[in-house]
């Protein structure tokens, strides 16, 4: 659900994803991590979520960004080719999430040291 969560507002690239998710200054889930996320694992998860339907994977095409017809076997050097948006179902997905902590009263000091 993190990815889906850093995907809210906008189409990202997996470099942006990954900057989001790491980022540990009060828009990314990095405090609630126990290490940095990883190329590996969110690609991983971006193929899990396109194939549930929850992420869109788009690719560039004549200069516009357009929908993948399959989703695309999604490899460390490739995945740079790739933009990634919620769906509507994967926004309604998200509106069911009860994410781990109280977000409306979120701090860097709120996030225990050992959260996961």
């Amino acid at each position: 659900m993190f990815v889906l969560d850093v995907l809210k507002y906008d189409i990202e690239q997996i470099g942006s994803i990954l900057n989001l998710l790491n980022d540990d200054t009060g828009i990314g889930w990095r405090p609630l991590w126990a290490r940095p996320f990883e190329t590996p694992e969110v690609t991983r998860w971006l193929v899990e979520l396109a194939e549930e339907g929850r992420v869109e994977v788009c690719h560039e095409q004549d200069g516009y960004l357009v929908p993948v017809s399959e989703v695309p076997v999604l490899a460390e050097n490739t995945v740079g080719a790739y933009w990634f948006r919620l769906t509507t179902r994967g926004e309604e997905a998200l509106e069911r999430w009860d994410p781990p902590i109280d977000l409306d009263e979120w701090s860097d000091e709120s996030v225990p040291p050992d959260a996961p």
